[in-house]
């Protein structure tokens, strides 16, 4: 057939139509709309990106305006999200995916998820991320929590410290939780625990088998320390309440050390068990108000004092220990 240059086309059918290709932006439809007319189809596809965002994602490319839903409703709590995705039972509501792949040492920072959140008015509060879990029926018992878990497949750490989790680490360096800071200013703080509605009952619980070394490590070095030139543990309590227990678990000790002082190669150089004994190289102060001159100055005589003689008659004596042995001081009435 020849060209078709005019309509209607009383001898021919769709079949009989030639191929002219794929579709681009220089291609026309033939179509009707108060009479029979050409339409570009760069402006059928925008008619179809303002009509059908709210309910179709683009296949390649584009920009979606939102809100887009997928799943169910959204708590009202949370408000009207540009993109959101609800689920229900064993499903998966979002999941994040990425495997870094690249050449070793690479400077990059593939992540599963990224939040990022910028705060440009005074007083207001943004969040990066956040999560929130609910034990949501009373009554019903169940753990409602956020996790962050680390799984190692590689090697065993050398606990090397500070981490040696730079580009082109030799370690093995599995992180369930890292926090940094940055920017131009110091940031406030790394961790807080703070009060909501309602109160924790603990603030920081470290489970007895979660650590092979320390279950806190704070670590510092001869010209720094996470305290600067404060304390390095602060803790303030009411009137009357402890700020450390110490508690022995299973049979009661009392010569195992509850509190020690060491230098930088580990030597100790002054502890007190759990009995309440403070030892230092040089003497012991036992709980029971005995004190043992552990490496005591001695001397055979002494030099004639300008004071008098002692009194005749002693109220009594004081049964001290000098090098483990245990000796009687006088004292006097007042």
């Amino acid at each position: 057939m020849g060209t078709i240059t005019a309509f209607p086309i009383p001898t021919e059918t769709i079949p009989d139509l030639p191929d002219v290709g794929p579709i681009s932006d220089a291609s026309q439809f033939v179509l009707e709309r108060a009479g029979t007319g050409r339409v570009a189809a760069t402006a059928v596809l925008d008619y179809v990106k303002v009509t059908t965002d709210a309910a179709y994602l683009h296949l390649t490319g584009g920009t979606v305006s939102g809100p887009i839903l997928v799943g169910s409703a959204i708590l009202p709590d949370f408000g009207t999200p540009m993109l959101a995705a609800s689920a229900t039972g064993a499903q998966n509501a979002l999941i994040g995916q990425t495997i870094n792949s690249l050449p070793p040492s690479t400077l990059a920072f593939p992540c599963g998820i990224t939040g990022y959140g910028s705060l440009t008015t005074a007083g207001n509060t943004v969040f990066g991320v956040f999560g929130r879990a609910d034990l949501s029926t009373v009554g019903v018992p169940g753990v409602a929590t956020n996790e962050f878990n680390s799984f190692n497949f590689a090697g065993t750490p050398t606990g090397a410290t500070p981490p040696l989790n730079s580009f082109g680490t030799t370690e093995f360096c599995t992180i369930a939780l890292q926090l940094a800071a940055y920017g131009n200013f110091p940031s406030l703080m790394g961790l807080a625990v703070l009060l909501g509605a309602q109160p924790f009952q603990h603030g920081i619980y470290v489970h007895p088998q979660a650590a092979t070394s320390y279950g806190l490590f704070i670590d510092g070095s001869t010209t720094a320390s996470p305290a600067g030139a404060g304390a390095l543990v602060r803790m303030a309590s009411p009137v009357g309440a402890p700020n450390i227990i110490a508690q022995q678990m299973g049979t009661f000790d009392g010569t195992k050390l509850a509190l020690s002082v060491a230098d930088s190669t580990g030597v100790v150089h002054a502890s007190i068990n759990h009995a309440g004994d403070y030892t230092t190289p040089g003497i012991q102060i036992g709980h029971d108000g005995t004190i043992d001159y552990i490496t005591p100055t001695t001397a055979a005589s002494a030099t004639l004092g300008a004071n008098g003689a002692p009194p005749a008659q002693v109220a009594g004596y004081l049964v001290q220990k000098i090098g483990g042995a245990s000796y009687k001081f006088p004292y006097y009435n007042v």
